[in-house]
């Protein structure tokens, strides 16, 4: 049906789009927006999910280096890349990922796909389990990227389901519910995992819970999907970070593996991704990429050239990867420092509770303990602004608004108790 819309008091003409029922914002989109519209000069956003030094930008020293050294390379082409992306910088993402001496890279039992940052490396993934092995139902933790849900729905899975992951009230890892949920999930179903530096609790499982995981996996024919946006980011050590795909590489575990570059590399706008395919055998891998390939053609057809060169660039030069890996060592500890400040702010203040668990946690998202009302709260009256789940981005904390933040939360608890 469509309307007659007036132009003028003489001429009308008929719109299609009149009948547009309004479209639900997410609320990632009304978070931004409603920030964005905050005019208080001390507002404060520690929702973002990028990586944030003190004057609220980052773009380590490493990544100008590389960019100045491209673009003074003339013989760079501006072609197209294939679907499945530039070729070097898939090949260089899986080894980092899956390290040198992997047995499986060393086999060729391995595909790297370029993709459009976690996203797009999620989304291709799943429109491949779901489209080519039929699968319909995956487990991710309670607490997860807002985002997951529209994007395994529109890759086509019909259920989702949720295992337990953090103890809300003891703010600590809640190993027993994890497995037992995990070995009551579905045979054959798809199992959203991260390897640490978990987003965006902070919460990571040891080696040894990991082995337990990788005994479930195969008991009950589970899928592991694992996405890993800051390698290097928990420990400080790109290899330790990735420890449980090692180790499920060993195990002949075959899984996807949504890889962030554009986070590990704090390059945002530039959507660096990579998919990397672990199988336990080569006979079917060109049949695979043929898959992949349709499936991109049909969504976005070639992923973008700059930021994978840029990538590529540092991980190829020996002297330019030590200096990436200085960084990330580099913000780890200021991560780390940022985490002991807050903590101990709060209990200098006398704040309700326990915040051991900050310090608990890795990596650059925290998981505060700060319920919805709570982070209503905060917002309306002191303009900080937390994530979903009370989560803060640790690299937005500064040593000029840890106080300010502090008294906020402190405030906060004092008025709203966190259990009632």
């Amino acid at each position: 049906m469509s309307f007659i819309c007036p132009i003028s008091d003489f001429t009308t003409v008929t719109s299609l789009f009149a009948d547009i029922s309004s479209a639900t914002p997410s609320k990632k989109y009304l978070l931004e927006k409603e920030f964005e519209e905050d005019d208080c000069p001390e507002k404060i956003n520690l929702f973002t999910t990028a990586y944030k030094d003190d004057d609220m930008s980052c773009v380590f020293p490493v990544v100008r280096t590389a960019e100045k050294a491209l673009a003074y390379d003339r013989s760079l082409p501006k072609n197209a890349l294939n679907p499945l992306g530039y070729e070097i910088f898939d090949q260089a993402s899986v080894k980092l990922i899956l390290g040198s001496t992997n047995a499986a890279r060393i086999e060729n039992r391995t595909i790297g796909i370029q993709t459009l940052s976690l996203t797009g490396s999620l989304r291709i993934g799943g429109e491949f389990l779901t489209r080519i092995l039929g699968k319909k139902t995956y487990y991710t933790s309670q607490q997860s990227p807002t985002s997951f849900n529209a994007i395994f729905e529109q890759a086509g899975f019909k259920y989702e389901k949720h295992y337990r992951y953090v103890d809300s009230t003891n703010l600590t890892l809640d190993v027993d519910g994890f497995l037992h949920d995990l070995g009551a999930a579905h045979e054959g179903s798809v199992v959203i995992l991260q390897p640490s530096a978990h987003h965006p609790t902070g919460f990571d499982l040891s080696n040894c819970h990991w082995q337990s995981v990788a005994d479930i996996i195969i008991k009950r024919k589970l899928f592991p999907f694992f996405f890993c946006c800051f390698q290097g980011f928990a420990s400080g050590d790109l290899e330790e970070d990735v420890w449980p795909l090692h180790y499920f590489t060993e195990r002949n575990i075959e899984f996807f593996c949504a890889q962030s570059l554009s986070k590990t590399f704090n390059l945002p706008n530039e959507r660096v991704g990579c998919l990397v395919v672990v199988l336990n055998c080569t006979k079917k891998i060109n049949i695979i990429k043929m898959h992949f390939i349709n499936i991109i053609e049909n969504m976005y057809d070639t992923p973008p050239n700059h930021g994978a060169r840029v990538v590529t660039f540092i991980l190829g030069n020996q002297s330019l990867f030590e200096e990436f890996k200085q960084n990330i060592q580099e913000e780890v500890e200021r991560l780390r420092t940022l985490r002991a400040y807050l903590r101990e702010e709060l209990e200098r203040r006398g704040a309700p509770g326990t915040w051991n668990h900050i310090t608990n946690q890795n990596g650059i998202f925290c998981y505060t303990g700060l319920n919805d009302v709570h982070v209503e709260y905060i917002k309306n009256h002191y303009h900080v602004y937390l994530g979903p789940y009370g989560v803060i981005n640790v690299s937005c904390l500064t040593l000029d608004n840890i106080m300010y933040i502090a008294a906020a939360m402190y405030v906060t608890l004092q008025n709203i108790p966190r259990y009632q």
